[in-house]
């Protein structure tokens, strides 16, 4: 099986802007990035050769590790309209919504919280801004 815990290696994430990248996701899923490297690559994309330059940079911690890449428009790396190209990255939190209004109050948006029957918070939220990376904040409660 190609997708397990052992095998899954890092999440790539296209950025319209590297450095606002790593600051954004460094700040919000605590973790550290070394400096940013140059990707100069010769590649077949849709049959056709061509060179590729752009950056990329990979998480310090991990797996899996984060690894962020400039965007460069009109190439495999493009991203539509500046926003970055992964729907979310899932973290269990112990509580959900001290989580929440951690991450509101220093001016994320709530995107989206699950509802239980209640009516009251559910097990998850996404948490999103205009980079358009999303994380889904899952109760811990929501492990089994």
């Amino acid at each position: 099986m190609l997708y397990t815990s052992e095998n899954v290696f890092h999440l790539g994430i296209i950025v319209p802007d590297i450095e606002r990248g790593m600051e954004e996701i460094a700040r919000r899923f605590e973790v550290t990035f070394p400096a940013h490297m140059p990707a100069n690559i010769r590649a077949r994309v849709k049959g056709v050769e061509t060179d590729l330059s752009s950056r990329f940079v990979y998480s310090r911690q991990g797996p899996p590790y984060l690894e962020l890449i400039q965007a460069v428009p009109g190439t495999i790396w493009d991203v539509p309209a500046g926003t970055s190209r992964i729907h979310h990255i899932g973290i269990f939190v112990e509580d959900l919504e001290a989580e929440v209004q951690r991450l509101t109050k220093a001016g994320y948006e709530l995107e989206l919280a699950a509802l239980g029957p209640d009516g009251r918070p559910g097990a998850i939220s996404y948490i999103n801004t205009d980079l358009g990376v999303r994380q889904e904040l899952v109760s811990m409660a929501a492990r089994e």
